[in-house]
């Protein structure tokens, strides 16, 4: 009894999984245990020989795709904690200052561009939630 890699191989040739096991006892259902070495889930499996699955770096196009929401999203959420802020400010609920308004007014004037740039950018870092807001 030898134990080794195996993949799990379904019954289209895909690698389903990788586990350890004795591939000579095949106790998968509906599967075959194949030793392997080297080789991913999603792998292919046919004639004796693995093929792993190609990865392919996002586009630069969904790329900046993501970047918009991901700004988007921030943004909306940054409108929201100036919400709070002033909220609290007006309840006298919180010691925020100027400096710290700032940063958060700042931190959406960073964004709004990135909404609808077309190249792919780093977002900017939030700036930390103000106490009870």
């Amino acid at each position: 009894m030898a134990i080794e890699n195996c993949a799990v191989v379904d019954g289209g040739g895909n690698v389903v999984n990788i586990i350890i096991a004795d591939p000579s006892i095949d106790t998968v259902t509906d599967h075959t245990l194949v030793a392997a070495t080297g080789i991913q889930i999603g792998a292919t499996y046919s004639g004796g020989v693995f093929t792993n699955p190609v990865i392919t770096a996002p586009s630069s196009e969904s790329a900046v795709a993501v970047m918009n929401t991901q700004a988007s999203v921030a943004l909306a959420k940054a409108d929201d904690t100036m919400l709070r802020i002033q909220e609290a400010v007006s309840l006298g609920a919180t010691t925020w200052t100027t400096a710290d308004v700032v940063a958060w007014v700042n931190y959406r004037r960073s964004l709004r561009p990135l909404v609808s740039a077309t190249t792919a950018q780093t977002l900017p870092t939030q700036p930390a939630y103000p106490a009870n807001t």
